[in-house]
């Protein structure tokens, strides 16, 4: 007798694939065929439930923070402000959670992470 086995994906609230599995298990899941199941076995984290559909994840691409100078002591995204060699970005000197009175602008520029 040539049994049929049930492909069943297994998921959490949010979506997220807890197990990929042919056992009856408690919990919320879909039936797939046995191509999705055998992706979904070695790549379940690309992947989620959404509306009881297996959906691809969409990344979510964040903007890369980038440098820039500034005119004065202001903290950036990452709360810190760059004391830099005069317009070189990629020379710090320094990094100052605080003000200074000792900055000096003939030889020094602020640089912060602006996004």
């Amino acid at each position: 007798m040539n049994m049929q086995l049930t492909y069943k994906i297994y998921y959490d609230n949010e979506g997220t694939i807890k197990t990929v599995t042919t056992e009856n298990l408690a919990g919320q899941h879909v039936i797939v065929n046995e191509e999705m199941f055998n992706t979904l076995n070695s790549r379940a984290s690309k992947y989620q439930v959404i509306e009881g559909k297996i959906v691809h994840r969409k990344k979510n691409i964040k903007p890369k923070p980038t440098l820039k100078f500034t005119d004065e002591f202001k903290l950036g995204v990452d709360k810190k402000c760059y004391v830099v060699e005069k317009n070189n970005l990629y020379n710090c000197v320094e990094t100052l959670t605080e003000y200074t009175n000792s900055f000096d602008q003939d030889n020094f520029s602020w640089v912060i992470y602006d996004n």
